[in-house]
């Protein structure tokens, strides 16, 4: 989002270039999504899978972290079990999040050996 300013009036703001990226609507109880990440620890490769696949929708993401809040990787996750690939990951402990909808649903610590 940017905010314009217009020179004529000190009150006057208009917002341009607005992306909005939407997910179709699920209701979906948060509290019963139950993923399971192995193996932890890992060496190049590290599964994310949704136990209840009833309720995998095109919604679910997540984000690796290192211990700094630093964003190491993010993408979407396409199917109830998502096998990542991540070789160029250096040794060591990370946070993996996973969200449906942008809502975190859960934060785990993995380890890459």
């Amino acid at each position: 989002v940017a905010f314009v300013h217009d020179s004529f009036d000190d009150n006057i703001f208009s917002i341009d270039d607005i992306s909005i990226e939407m997910c179709e609507s699920v209701e979906t109880n948060l509290s019963k999504i139950d993923f399971e990440i192995s193996p932890n620890p890992f060496f190049n490769k590290l599964t994310i899978h949704l136990l209840n696949q009833n309720l995998f929708n095109d919604c679910y993401s997540f984000i690796i972290s290192d211990l700094t809040g630093r964003i190491i990787t993010s993408n979407t996750i396409s199917s109830p079990k998502t096998i990542l690939e991540l070789p160029e990951l250096s040794k060591g402990i990370y946070n993996l999040s996973l969200y449906n909808k942008g809502v975190l649903i859960q934060t785990d610590k993995i380890i890459k050996e």
